[in-house]
């Protein structure tokens, strides 16, 4: 049996990390972020739904202007792939991956600190 994904991590926002919350009279999954989306700038958008903005995204900075909007503080970099994973609360976390071969760090999930002081970006 395979144990725990080790890039799953979890949900602040949850009441039990990766558990759905749940609506006790419907027993319907409450979502309570959803439509979140990664533009070709590379920020990330909510969908604004409900009051409460969505908690912070790692290597990325709330826009003063707009809660739901996540500015990136990623340096540029042509080998990095990033993919976002959907938590079940809605909330996403945006996995970012080396795939420069000349890096120690290829085929490895990479932090921002990771990238912003590599010597091998490609620009």
């Amino acid at each position: 049996m395979p144990g725990p994904n080790p890039l799953r991590k979890p949900c602040r926002t949850c009441p039990d990390g990766f558990k759905q919350r749940t609506n006790s009279v419907t027993k319907e999954v409450e979502v309570t972020w959803e439509g979140s989306r990664i533009l070709p700038d590379g920020s990330v958008m909510y969908a604004k739904t409900g009051f409460e903005p969505p908690p912070d995204l790692e290597g990325f900075e709330r826009d003063p202007k707009n809660p739901w909007h996540f500015l990136p503080l990623w340096p540029p970099c042509k080998k990095r792939i990033q993919t976002q994973l959907v938590k079940k609360c809605g909330a996403i976390s945006v996995l970012s991956v080396c795939a420069n071969s000349a890096c120690p760090l290829r085929q490895q999930e990479v932090k921002l600190a990771d990238c912003q002081g590599c010597l091998l970006r490609i620009e």
